[in-house]
């Protein structure tokens, strides 16, 4: 790269090693996925394959009512959505990519307004259960605090600075 200023060629600055807190930030980076997973075949495709979902989605059953399908739809999306994005972030993240930071907060973000989403969904429920919905207010809340704290660290943290600084050449 060659600096204007006295016409010298600088060299690329190495990235710095991952460490400090983005040991912590790597460990969810690599579970985060295995996680999401077992959400989608635990939770959604069981559901598809034991007939709740036709249970709440098909007009002809005592279950039904209109927010599920939708709602169940929407959240199925969302979490193969969420899954892609981590994949993604595992690259970036071991890449030492200078767009994992942004890529990162738009995730936690992501998951964040997901998670609140849920909740007002599963709220607007007739009859929700009311461990169901105590659990997804846990999740929201600790989404959004989660979500305040690293996408903080990400942007004021001198070592992401320093270490994420690959840039993507074609």
């Amino acid at each position: 790269m060659l600096n204007e200023t006295n016409n010298t060629t600088e060299q690329p600055v190495e990235p710095k090693k991952i460490g400090g807190w983005l040991y912590l930030v790597g460990l969810g980076v690599v579970v985060g996925p295995l996680m999401t997973l077992n959400t989608i075949f635990y939770y959604h495709l069981k559901s598809f394959f034991d007939g709740t979902f036709a249970r709440l989605t098909l007009t002809s059953s005592e279950l039904y009512h209109p927010i599920y399908f939708p709602a169940l739809t929407l959240e199925l999306f969302t979490t193969i959505f969420i899954f892609s994005t981590q994949l993604i972030q595992i690259y970036l993240f071991f890449k030492k990519d200078r767009r994992f930071p942004e890529v990162f907060s738009f995730f936690l973000i992501l998951t964040a307004v997901s998670s609140v989403f849920m909740y007002i969904s599963i709220a607007a429920y007739p009859n929700p259960d009311k461990t169901v919905l105590n659990t997804t207010l846990q999740a929201a809340i600790r989404g959004v605090f989660g979500a305040v704290i690293w996408v903080s660290y990400m942007f004021k943290s001198v070592r992401v600075k320093q270490t994420f600084t690959r840039q993507f050449q074609s």
